[in-house]
């Protein structure tokens, strides 16, 4: 069994000063926020892993996964890098 990694941004506070996911908005330390190759929009790991599981169930559509944010189209990059990992896939 392979692990799966997402290799998101960190959270650059230079960038965006927020602390709160814009998926479930809960407050998170930024450590804990993650980006897509935008670099706008942030969001916690656990909303991450959601939304690409959820992408991973729709088939070779997950191949072009994007932001989560419906106003962006930046892409998130899939690597074996650090990011969120989603377990045995």
């Amino acid at each position: 069994m392979r692990t799966l990694t997402l290799n998101l941004s960190p959270h650059a506070p230079a960038l965006c000063p927020q602390d709160r996911c814009l998926i479930c908005f809960d407050s998170y330390p930024l450590s804990e926020m993650r980006c897509a190759s935008c670099k706008q929009h942030f969001f916690c790991k656990e909303c991450w892993r959601g939304y690409i599981s959820s992408a991973l169930g729709s088939g070779p559509a997950c191949l072009d996964l994007r932001c989560p944010s419906t106003e962006c189209k930046a892409k998130a990059c899939v690597s074996a890098g650090a990011g969120v990992g989603l377990g045995p896939v």
